[in-house]
C-alpha cells in the first residue's frame, strides 16, 4: 500500500479504480423499452476515467468521391462519344472546336452539356474529397490526443485516493490533487 503524500499515512488510502468499481453499478432496464442505466456513488463519480476521445474517420464521404469521380468519368467518355457521332436525321457531323468556339449557340449548348453532365458530378467529387482530407487532418489531432488519453489511464490505473485529505495522487509521486483536478496528475508524463 501506497503511503499519501501529504499525511504520510496508509490507513485511509485506497485504490482509485477499486473505489470506482465498488461504487459503480449498471445494467439495462427494459419495462416498455430497453435502457442502459449506470450510478455511482458520489465519489466513485468524482474519480472517475477520463472519457476516451473519439476519432472520426472519412466513412460515406470516400464512397461519395469515389461514386462520382466515377460518374464524371462516364459522363465524359459518353457526351464526347455522342458529341463525335454524325447526327442520325441530316449526317452532318458535329461542328469541330473551332465551330463551337465561333458561334455563340454552339457554345452555349457545349457549356450547358459538359456543364451538367461533367461539372456537377466533379464538383460534387471535389466537395467530398475536401471533406475527406479534412477528416483525415482531425483524425491525426484526435488520434495524439488519443495517445494522451492512454498515457492517462495507465496513469489511473496506478492512482490512490486518500480519504483523511481527500486527495489522490500516482504511487512513487509527491505530486497530488482534489479529486476534480485529477487530470493534473493523470496528464504528467
Amino acid at each position: 500500500m501506497s503511503a499519501c503524500p501529504k499525511c504520510g499515512h496508509t490507513d485511509r488510502v485506497q485504490k482509485v479504480s477499486s473505489i470506482v468499481s465498488s461504487g459503480t453499478t449498471s445494467g439495462t432496464v427494459t419495462y416498455y423499452d430497453s435502457a442502459y442505466y449506470q450510478t455511482a456513488t458520489g465519489l466513485a463519480r468524482r474519480l472517475l476515467p477520463p472519457q476516451e476521445p473519439t476519432v472520426d474517420r472519412p466513412g460515406c464521404a470516400a464512397i461519395v468521391l469515389v461514386f462520382f469521380l466515377g460518374l464524371t468519368i462516364y459522363s465524359y467518355t459518353y457526351v464526347t462519344g455522342e458529341l463525335s457521332k454524325p447526327d442520325p436525321r441530316t449526317g452532318m457531323l458535329p461542328p469541330t472546336f473551332d465551330q463551337i468556339i465561333a458561334n455563340p449557340i454552339y457554345l452555349q449548348n457545349a457549356l450547358q452539356i459538359f456543364g451538367f453532365f461533367i461539372g456537377i458530378p466533379l464538383l460534387i467529387a471535389l466537395l467530398a474529397l475536401w471533406s475527406i482530407l479534412r477528416t483525415l487532418k482531425r483524425s491525426k489531432q484526435q488520434e495524439k490526443q488519443v495517445a494522451a488519453w492512454r498515457n492517462g489511464i495507465d496513469r489511473w490505473n496506478k492512482m490512490y485516493y486518500c480519504h483523511r485529505d481527500d486527495i489522490v495522487y500516482v504511487e512513487g509521486e509527491q505530486s497530488y490533487a482534489t479529486p476534480e483536478n485529477m487530470n493534473s496528475v493523470l496528464m504528467k508524463v
